[in-house]
């Protein structure tokens, strides 16, 4: 799951940063001094974002270093299983008089 949140191209930070970038062209686009404002915002967010994605992926291959290779498959979890339960009856409604 963490290659789908760091990958370097469509990664969630990637898109993420591609996100913030577009919305900054599309606030360019009103041409007012707000406009650009929120443009040169939302553009240090995209490369804060960019940063990020790339200090994690540091992380990540730092992490993969502490890792000690494992000598011997670990054996999968078993299922918990709940024990099943009978049906209950559903309760009865008793019908209606109309007078």
């Amino acid at each position: 799951m963490l290659r789908q949140v760091l990958e370097p191209d469509d990664g969630v930070l990637a898109r993420l940063g591609d996100f913030f970038e577009a919305a900054g062209e599309k606030a360019k686009e009103v041409e007012d001094d707000d406009g650009f404002d929120l443009s040169y915002d939302l553009a240090g967010a995209a490369a804060e974002i960019r940063d990020l994605a790339e200090v994690l992926q540091a992380a990540e291959a730092r992490m993969r270093a502490l890792t000690p290779p494992a000598s011997t498959p670990q054996p999968p979890l078993s299922p918990i299983r709940t024990p099943s339960l009978p049906p209950r009856a559903l309760p009865t409604v008793p019908p209606r008089h109309t007078r």
